[in-house]
């Protein structure tokens, strides 16, 4: 039995490919950061969203590891960059 449905699958690299554009997206504002103000902050929402919902998968299906559980907790804690930025 495979691991995950193709549903489940085409979702999870759909999501991968998401996290992926997000970073470059993020690593071409940083040079102008003091200028992009909104994007900045809409990049931090979404990985604080995403650190959510690693939060939700943990308390519904167990935790994933030590290794996912500080990757959540950077998550988590990339709001406290906004201030930072202003």
């Amino acid at each position: 039995m495979p691991l995950a449905s193709p549903k489940l699958d085409s979702q999870f690299r759909f999501m991968s490919g998401w996290d992926v554009g997000l970073a470059f997206v993020a690593w071409w504002f940083i040079p102008n950061i003091e200028r992009c103000a909104g994007l900045f902050k809409l990049v931090c929402l979404a990985v604080f969203l995403g650190g959510l919902g690693r939060v939700a998968a943990w308390l519904l299906t167990g935790s994933p590891g030590v290794a996912f559980g500080a990757v959540t907790a950077v998550e988590l804690l990339v709001p406290v960059l906004i201030p930072w930025q202003s």
